[in-house]
């Protein structure tokens, strides 16, 4: 049986990228997600073998990072100035992404 898939949004990140180091040391399967092209290199020295660059507010480039993910791992800041920036995900589309 394959093991599940978990997506990393912001590996490229502090919180992020300590999470998805650990999850790959107990020997989870990771994808690593960041927004930027240059920050990929980040996702590979943390361990993590595969990185993807997407857009939370991009349908598109979201619904390919998620594509045979079983379960995601999403850090939200609670500042409320940082979240008025953040898109909202609990909206579900037709493809069952946000």
């Amino acid at each position: 049986m394959a093991q599940s898939l978990i997506l990393s949004v912001g590996t490229d990140g502090r919180f992020a990228g300590m999470v998805a180091a650990e999850l790959v040391r107990r020997g989870a399967s990771v994808r690593g997600m960041v927004h930027k092209a240059e920050n990929v290199g980040k996702v590979g020295a943390r361990g993590v073998a595969e990185a993807v660059t997407a857009d939370l507010r991009d349908r598109k480039t979201l619904a390919a990072a998620l594509k045979g993910v079983e379960s995601a791992f999403y850090p939200f800041s609670a500042s409320p100035k940082r979240r008025s920036k953040c898109p909202p995900l609990a909206r579900k589309s037709s493809t069952g992404f946000p």
